[in-house]
């Protein structure tokens, strides 16, 4: 999914929960075989003030990073630290459980609107068809 993002031209971050320094970060990317590929920032410990699910870490993300929320989606597994994102403007993917529907579900229709639920190959295809907003 980095490569296909990429590869449309957005640029990819890795917007893992900042709890480790970059050096345990990058050595955690180099364990799942993630080392190589063309991140344009990363959030660690060293650069963050700001954990999941708070709103400031994704704006932390955002500014750090020179983009607009409103062209980023946030693609995660997790709903409890990851639908955070939709209230500073991102639209979210999440990957499909039991929990992810279950918060989609809660989410006000405006909100519901700007988040998507599905397998990887369902991510696979909205990334065929998603561009972000201009």
């Amino acid at each position: 999914m980095v490569l296909q993002a990429h590869g449309m031209g957005l640029p990819v971050v890795l917007a893992t929960n900042p709890v480790f320094p970059e050096r345990v970060v990058r050595m955690r990317m180099r364990w799942g075989g993630l080392d190589d590929l063309p991140f344009q920032y990363m959030s660690s410990a060293d650069s963050m003030r700001y954990c999941k699910p708070k709103v400031n870490y994704f704006r932390a993300v955002c500014a750090q990073g020179g983009f607009d929320p409103a062209q980023c989606i946030m693609v995660g597994n997790d709903p409890d630290k990851d639908l955070a994102a939709i209230e500073l403007g991102m639209h979210v993917f999440l990957l499909r459980s039991a929990k992810s529907y279950a918060h989609w579900w809660r989410l006000p229709n405006a909100q519901r609107e700007r988040c998507w639920v599905g397998s990887i190959a369902q991510l696979h295809d909205f990334f065929e068809t998603w561009r972000p907003q201009a």
